[in-house]
């Protein structure tokens, strides 16, 4: 009778039954569920199940190829060999065999390098690695869910014929645990787990007992799905044989058959050759022209000028002369300590007269500066409330390639982009040069991905009116960023978010200055953005050891006098 009540389980929360999360043991374990009151909840938990069905056929097939290269491996063949004349049901397994058939542990990947071994997070009530700009952080919502996938999985198996061996385990906490990522296999974990042993059968008894667990998560074979604005592309008339032939050819030309034929590239490796571009055009089969959608360009500016000459000879070389489909609003502002309002202006005007097929406007306000505030400005002089925003900063520059990702990765009601930008260190500590030579170049001597930046972003007008855009009694600098973002995460539910790093965004390096009456929040930040900027800590601690009782004599007269 007790296990009556898990097998055919009843939710007594009723209206809201099963509309939540479906990761439960009561979803796992029963074999009906009650009540289901809303048709559309049925679809969600059938497509639950049948997404749990999949899953365990695609442990089986992990399972089979393991099995497959190790009987490979007894009778000193190839995989290849092994399996009958390659046809189309068995031409996959020749490439993923390999790679999916790696005997399970936690040493599948041998470095040949120091700088090659993966390192490992350690998981406690915080998160704790070596690779990210701030150490001590608590874990994102992804590695959550994975651990507690992970941890569901081990208590399954844990608890596998628990009735016939008269004792059941339950979870109780992860003490502690540490993690990594293998991008060609999968995640590693290592866990401390406590948990409760409850033995019903004989001798009852409950007591407290920790275990140690080593868990590999596999990655499955690639999958490839073909969408537009985050919808499936469908009804699209398939190639000819000749149309197949002549790609297959221009692959093969270009480096990119192989490659793609396997599924991967191996680790830090590129497809030699020309990279694969985007449609250009629409064409019988209904392919989208991406390039079509329109960037509405919105610059905040008080002063800056000869930075604003950069940004334009930048906004001009990559948008103008490409024609690309584009808009420019600029949104500015006067400054006390800088007279060049009126310059700015007729900089402007003659972009305006050379390029009169692309709207470039310029909205003066006599205020004292908020960025918050200029760009609201800048939203509402865009009257198409379904046209996309493109939020930006003197400071940046970009290239071609960041516009597709801006136009692929903001979807109207769907998806905004938040990217994050690379910002470059002081090249006078870096190059020993007043300016960066070549400002795309990327490494961790150069500069360090914003990630705690959320200034620059693309959204479309509706999304952010749904929201309720920025809050423009934020005055001078930061915080309507971070304060945008947060009303994404807390208001807009059917919106992604989508964060990545962006090559073609660089934040060219310029001095910050901290305007003391800012509020205490606001100077913090202010300050600690500038801390950042001077160069990577390896090279901060070359140049500190060099001169070490220099440094050492000037940190200690600082102290005395109280000064940060």
């Amino acid at each position: 009778a007790y296990d009556m009540v898990n097998i055919f389980y009843h939710n007594y929360t009723e209206k809201t039954a099963f509309t939540g999360p479906l990761k439960s043991k009561s979803v796992h374990d029963a074999v009906t569920l009650h009540p289901i009151k809303q048709p559309q909840y049925m679809y969600r938990l059938h497509n639950y199940i049948q997404s749990l069905r999949v899953r365990d056929l695609l442990q089986q097939r992990v399972g089979l190829y393991r099995e497959l290269v190790y009987m490979a491996s007894l009778i000193n063949k190839s995989v290849d060999r092994v399996l009958p004349s390659r046809s189309a049901s068995c031409d996959s397994c020749v490439i993923e065999a390999p790679l999916l058939g790696v005997e399970l542990s936690l040493n599948q990947y041998q470095p040949k390098m120091s700088e090659e071994v993966l390192t490992w997070d350690f998981i406690s009530k915080s998160l704790y690695s070596d690779k990210n700009l701030n150490p001590r952080r608590r874990p994102e919502k992804a590695l959550y869910v994975g651990i507690e996938d992970a941890v569901r999985e081990v208590m399954d198996l844990i608890n596998v014929n628990a009735d016939q061996k008269g004792r059941e385990i339950d979870f109780k906490e992860l003490l502690y645990g540490y993690y990594r990522m293998n991008p060609i296999h999968g995640s590693d974990y290592i866990f401390d787990l406590l948990l409760t042993y409850k033995k019903f059968r004989g001798h009852k008894m409950t007591v407290p007992v920790r275990k140690h667990v080593y868990l590999h998560q596999a990655f499955t074979a690639i999958e490839v799905r073909e969408t537009f604005e985050m919808e499936d592309i469908s009804n699209v008339i398939p190639y000819t044989e000749v149309e197949m032939e002549v790609i297959t050819e221009e692959l093969t030309a270009t480096g990119l058959r192989q490659p793609l034929e396997a599924g991967f590239l191996r680790l830090g490796q590129t497809a030699q050759g020309t990279a694969l571009q985007p449609p250009t055009s629409v064409d019988k089969r209904g392919v989208y022209d991406i390039s079509d959608k329109l960037i509405n360009f919105i610059l905040p500016l008080s002063g800056r000028h000869a930075t604003f000459l950069r940004f334009i000879e930048n906004f001009e070389s990559i948008c103008l002369k490409s024609k690309e489909k584009v808009t420019l609003t600029v949104v500015l502002f006067p400054n006390e300590r800088e007279n060049s309002f009126n310059e700015t202006i007729s900089v402007i005007t003659r972009l305006q007269e050379k390029y009169v097929y692309t709207r470039i406007t310029v909205l003066p306000v006599n205020e004292t500066f908020a960025r918050a505030l200029a760009l609201e400005y800048g939203a509402a002089h865009v009257t198409e409330p379904d046209d996309l925003l493109f939020f930006i900063d003197v400071d940046m520059i970009f290239n071609a390639e960041a516009l597709l990702r801006i136009r692929l990765n903001t979807v109207r009601g769907k998806r905004v982009y938040f990217p994050i930008v690379f910002s470059q260190y002081d090249p006078r500590i870096v190059y020993n040069t007043l300016e960066s030579p070549e400002h795309f170049r990327i490494s961790q001597d150069t500069g360090y991905w914003r990630q705690f930046g959320f200034g620059i972003t693309s959204l479309y007008k509706t999304d952010l009116r749904r929201v309720g855009g920025f809050d423009t009694s934020i005055k001078g600098w930061g915080k309507e960023d971070v304060d945008l973002f947060d009303k994404f995460v807390a208001i807009a539910e059917n919106v992604t978010i989508l964060r990545a790093a962006d090559p073609g965004l660089v934040h060219v390096f310029h001095m910050v200055e901290c305007d003391p009456n800012l509020t205490e929040t606001q100077l913090e930040m202010c300050k600690n953005t500038r801390a950042s900027t001077y160069g990577s800590q390896a090279h901060l601690a070359q140049i500190f050891c060099r001169d070490r009782e220099r440094y050492l004599a000037f940190l200690k007269g600082k102290k005395k006098s109280g000064k940060r």
